[in-house]
């Protein structure tokens, strides 16, 4: 049943169409992406959903009853609230019961017999809602869910407001996670997020039952998530069964097919008109004027457009660096006395290509701008060998003057006339105008376009990449994958993109926990290899937990005191687990907390299965 459907959806924006005649369905636990370049209205489309725009015609239709959940991209929380209070919020109906349970504990205190008998009734009631849906586990989960986010114990008790921007927009998913709607709109879901947080949210949304529209220009997610992928360029939406991965290979099929009749047409008319020109004037002008017929009435088809306009960037160097590129020695880290990292060894020679990967704060930017001098280290040596030539990418776009323009930019840097640095500007699809745009004025991606531009000018020998795929399209990382790919130089590059390190890297090191583990081979050796040592933030398993130490006895005929026997040890257990629950330590470790939350649901299935064998066996 499709619980969403858009249905022949025109819209424009001034004179720009963004929208033309697109239509789609989502049904019921489908996990499905938007994908296209930037501005090809994927946004609108999930602003759509929930009405924060309207078509100019078409319809879009929401099946009534169908609960909604929409993070648009770098949402944030806001307010006083610890974040705890703030995303405990989820659950408004389990706040409104629980503050009832409290006001009903009250009231039985100094109640009659005759009093007790009614409020029993009703606390039972209210407790069995408030059970129902989740209410004891609720706080364990909004701790479980934080800490998968990357928000661990120590941010709990922080008001919202003190938080970064980027611990505020994760704190804003979670809380939409939790609200558990029947359809989940995510924009850019994985922005801010370190690789283990984004692996627990795959996880999250793999076993999620409700259904998912996400736009993402994270490649490796969608492979992992997605079942579905809508496509949206030119106007147009077509819809390709799969992940991303599979996608693309449909995709390049599609085109292949279009091409291919496409030119089995022109072939087609060729051949009448050549025949019209021949025989229009002679004997055979019925036949002629038979084809001209033909021809008027073909429906033509348009040349498919070979692809997306993408950027064209390639980085050559001026000249080789020495065999050994850097070496670092022992080298250790600390702020004040917080130490960072220390102990860490590493030889960087010509033509590596190393991926830093680790938790956010583990100190890879850090590594990074030791490694081009911004830095110093605490303890330890980075030599730098002969003729090595750096070229830096910031992730926070750093380096560029707010003042200049784009053509600015390039032309100080750079010996080429106004002419030429245009033309270099179009491969980087600052086209027209967009030249003379303010810096200060450039989104996030062009932003990242332009640097990247000035760095292919500069013609390094060494590049070192902080983030470098960030506010990307899809598009222009796979033109960035190729130019990297094709560098003759050395990369040392730090990345959440999966999919980047897969097809660029061949040696990853691990920065985490105050130290640096080298593993030979791409991401997915990495991720496969680190398995034993790794920690994945888990809350949901695929399958369905068993309590435990509690085992309900194989023989076919226990008795009423058997039976009773096993309530009382799995209710103890019960009180137990519910107290370690409150245990604001049990998070520290998700796998525990994981384990710990399981081990409730499975004791609760279990308390409600026994009291019906007994209630069987003794009516």
């Amino acid at each position: 049943m499709a619980l969403v459907t858009f249905d022949s959806v025109c819209k424009s924006f001034g004179a720009l169409q963004v929208l033309d005649e697109v239509s789609f369905t989502l049904g019921r636990g489908e996990k499905v992406a938007l994908v296209g370049p930037n501005g090809s209205g994927k946004t609108t489309i999930l602003r759509m959903i929930v009405g924060m725009e309207t078509p100019d015609s078409g319809t879009v239709n929401v099946l009534p009853g169908v609960t909604i959940g929409f993070m648009p991209q770098d949402s944030e929380l806001s307010g006083d609230l610890t974040l705890l209070e703030e995303v405990s919020r989820a659950s408004e109906e389990l706040v409104r019961l629980e503050q009832r349970l409290r006001r009903l504990e009250i009231a039985m205190s100094g109640a009659s017999a005759d009093e007790m008998t009614t409020l029993l009734v009703e606390y039972g009631n209210t407790q069995h809602e408030f059970e129902r849906l989740g209410g004891y586990a609720f706080e364990a989960e909004v701790k479980s869910t934080l800490s998968g986010l990357g928000l661990g114990p120590e941010e709990w008790e922080k008001p919202v407001n003190f938080l970064s921007g980027g611990q505020k927009t994760r704190a804003a998913l979670a809380r939409l996670l939790l609200q558990r709607p029947d359809v989940l709109l995510l924009d850019e879901p994985t922005n801010h997020l370190d690789i283990e947080a984004i692996e627990w949210l795959e996880e999250f949304l793999q076993a999620f039952k409700g259904a998912v529209l996400v736009v993402s220009h994270d490649r490796y997610f969608l492979d992992r998530v997605v079942k579905k992928v809508i496509d949206v360029h030119d106007g147009g939406a077509k819809t390709y069964p799969g992940n991303y991965s599979a996608y693309v290979r449909q995709k390049g099929e599609y085109f292949r097919q279009q091409i291919e009749s496409y030119e089995r047409q022109q072939a087609e008319i060729e051949r009448l008109e050549d025949f019209i020109r021949r025989y229009k004037a002679g004997q055979r002008h019925r036949e002629a004027r038979s084809r001209e017929k033909k021809i008027a009435r073909m429906e033509r088809l348009i040349k498919p457009r070979t692809q997306n306009e993408r950027m064209r960037v390639v980085f050559e160097q001026n000249s080789s660096s020495s065999q050994v590129v850097m070496e670092l020695r022992d080298v250790g880290k600390s702020w004040g006395d917080k130490p960072l990292f220390s102990g860490i060894n590493l030889l960087i020679q010509a033509g590596d290509r190393i991926g830093l990967v680790g938790p956010n704060g583990a100190g890879k930017t850090t590594l990074l701008r030791m490694l081009i001098g911004d830095e110093k280290p605490s303890s330890g040596t980075i030599d730098v060998g002969r003729g090595v030539e750096v070229g830096y990418f910031d992730q926070d776009l750093g380096g560029l003057q707010p003042h200049n323009t784009v053509l600015e930019e390039v032309l100080q840097i750079a010996d080429l006339t106004p002419a030429e640095a245009r033309g270099f500007l179009a491969r980087f699809l600052f086209k027209g105008d967009d030249v003379f745009k303010k810096v200060s004025v450039l989104s996030g991606g062009e932003r990242n376009r332009l640097i990247l531009a000035k760095l292919m000018l500069q013609r390094p020998n060494v590049l070192v990449l902080d983030e470098p795929t960030n506010h990307l399209d899809i598009d222009s990382r796979e033109a960035l994958d190729e130019a990297l790919k094709d560098f003759e130089g050395t990369i040392v590059i730090s990345s959440h993109d999966r999919y980047l390190l897969n097809s660029v890297v061949t040696r990853i090191v691990e920065v985490k926990g105050g130290a640096a583990r080298v593993y030979e081979g791409n991401y997915d050796f990495f991720a496969e290899q680190a398995k034993p040592t790794k920690t994945v933030r888990q809350v949901r398993k695929k399958k369905k937990p068993t309590a435990k130490p509690i085992v309900r006895p194989e023989t076919s005929g226990p008795s009423a005191a058997d039976i009773e026997r096993q309530i009382e040890e799995a209710e103890t257990r019960l009180a137990e687990v519910t107290a370690l629950l409150g245990d604001a330590t049990t998070y520290g470790d998700p796998n525990r907390a994981a384990s710990t939350i399981a081990e409730y649901h499975a004791l609760i299935e279990l308390i409600e299965r026994l009291y019906a064998d007994w209630e069987t066996l003794i009516d």
